[in-house]
């Protein structure tokens, strides 16, 4: 395969790309430090995450640059965030104060694109409770859930309608002496504005869909799976994700039509979770779940074509970040225009000295076409649900009790390149530290350099011989039996995009650092 070719389809890919580029950073302090949940506003994000057991909202440009980070003064966790529609890029957050205890509250804000927290809030209905989840309805308002357990009962459900100014509406409490936990997820359907409500009750997963009006509707409940963990509109099907029944199982994926009948349904073996299932503009499918490789239990991102729910499901690729960590947390993507993908997580391990644990952001191209990304092993195997409808039992309308705000404070955190560790030629010998090195076309030669500052950076320019295989494997006669694996695109630390390459040390002849 010429050289030539590789350099034109990396053009090619370039110029299909859009703007925004692609990189993937830490961020964080010496203390202990999280991304849970990230927003689109713009060609900038809203990254949701904490701070050594307060709750954070950070706001990173299209660079990857941290522009600023508000950090809750009362400890405190962030579940979900959604845009204030006509708001100019408001942010409304939900979550819970800390500790997780009886005298936990629940907690309500408004953020700005400038950083400014304009409203903070916490709620007191029963005992142990918090909001989980937030979604935009279509007359401005927003609808968020959360549950509680009331004294002398399991867990309940409780709907809030929100206005822009974080003043509530009204209220409503579902649930019954079981246990109801229905606020896995919430849906807002356009444009009649249907709600959709996720979780399980007792020990099946259940979702129930409300009228604007709050009226109930219709529901489904699925035996096969103990709680549904996401639910995400597909023109005018459904789309849930649920974890296993019983635990140690394979979690599942079905789609719906439009009266909650399924059309397909799946096991994802390889996975032990799924936490998030999203459509993009062409109708593929992403989902984020969790399973063990390598040794660690990381997060996994699935691409599955369907035909628009007109086919069997296909798995497209199944891959996930890697760069070193001995331990990770959380997991959650943003599917933009383009079907570029924004993914946050959690992560401890080299690189991240000074701080125990950092918060973990990447913008990567439609197939992770990123550094430090890694396929697995997943597979769709197709099984007979078992859906049948439940009923919604309601309780009252209640009016969370307002107690107070919270503080917000500057955070100032350090940024990170997520993927710079050396690899040094000396003697005739390569060091090795099993990550990505920096790769320039320039005619008829290759310039290799290390990815931002190390102890021992280098970079060489040698010939290109031999021939580019089908699998990209290619030969350097400066360094015989090395070779190059992985051919795909990156960002360089000056923001310039190029193509990159995992590099392969000869089998003789190696060290590692």
């Amino acid at each position: 395969m010429p050289i030539l070719w590789l350099w034109a389809s990396v053009l090619f890919f370039s110029i299909a790309t859009p703007a925004i580029a692609q990189f993937q950073r830490l961020y964080g302090d010496n203390q202990n430090n999280y991304f849970n949940k990230v927003i689109r506003d713009g060609n900038e994000f809203y990254v949701l995450g904490g701070d050594d057991g307060h709750a954070t909202v950070s706001r990173i440009n299209h660079a990857g640059t941290l522009l600023w980070t508000r950090k809750f003064a009362a400890p405190s966790v962030l579940t979900d965030g959604a845009l204030i529609p006509n708001s100019n890029g408001q942010l409304m957050v939900v979550g819970f104060t800390l500790p997780f205890t009886s005298a936990n509250q629940s907690l309500l804000g408004t953020v700005s694109p400038n950083g400014s927290l304009a409203l903070v809030k916490t709620y007191n209905v029963g005992d142990n409770e918090g909001f989980t989840f937030i979604a935009p309805n279509p007359n401005g308002t927003m609808s968020a859930v959360g549950y509680l357990n009331s004294p002398g009962r399991a867990n309940d459900v409780i709907l809030l309608n929100v206005a822009a100014n974080g003043a509530i509406n009204n209220g409503y409490l579902y649930g019954n002496t079981g246990d109801n936990g229905f606020y896995n997820d919430i849906e807002v359907l356009a444009p009649g504005g249907d709600i959709l409500m996720a979780g399980y009750d007792g020990s099946a997963a259940v979702m129930f869909q409300l009228d604007n009006s709050l009226s109930f509707k219709n529901s489904i409940r699925e035996p096969a799976l103990s709680a549904f963990t996401s639910v995400a509109s597909a023109g005018s099907d459904l789309l849930l994700a649920g974890d296993p029944l019983p635990a140690g199982g394979a979690p599942g994926l079905i789609r719906l039509d439009a009266n909650l009948f399924p059309k397909w349904s799946v096991y994802v073996v390889g996975l032990n979770t799924l936490s998030q299932v999203a459509v993009n503009s062409a109708g593929a499918i992403y989902a984020v779940g969790t399973g063990s490789f390598n040794g660690i239990n990381r997060a996994v991102i699935l691409k599955i074509n369907d035909g628009g729910g007109t086919s069997t499901p296909v798995l497209t690729w199944a891959r996930y970040y890697a760069y070193n960590e001995t331990s990770y947390s959380g997991g959650s993507i943003a599917v933009l225009p383009h079907d570029d993908i924004a993914y946050v997580d959690g992560r401890t391990g080299h690189p991240n000295s000074p701080g125990m644990s950092d918060g973990f952001m990447a913008f990567s191209g439609p197939d992770l076409l990123q550094y430090c990304v890694r396929d697995t092993f997943v597979a769709l195997v197709p099984y007979t649900p078992f859906p049948e409808s439940v009923d919604l039992d309601f309780m009252d309308t209640t009016l969370p009790t307002e107690t107070g705000g919270a503080d917000g404070l500057d955070e100032k955190w350090t940024v990170r390149w997520a993927c710079n560790a050396p690899k040094v030629i000396f003697d005739g010998l390569t060091y090795e530290t099993q990550d990505d090195v920096n790769l320039e076309l320039s005619g008829d030669s290759m310039v290799i350099s290390t990815l931002g500052a190390s102890t021992d950076p280098f970079t060489v320019q040698t010939d290109l011989t031999g021939a580019l295989s089908y699998d990209l494997w290619y030969s350097f006669a400066s360094m015989p039996g090395a070779s190059v694996t992985h051919a795909y695109f990156g960002e360089s630390p000056d923001g310039t995009e190029q193509p990159a390459w995992q590099l392969c040390p000869p089998t003789n002849n190696r060290r590692y650092l």
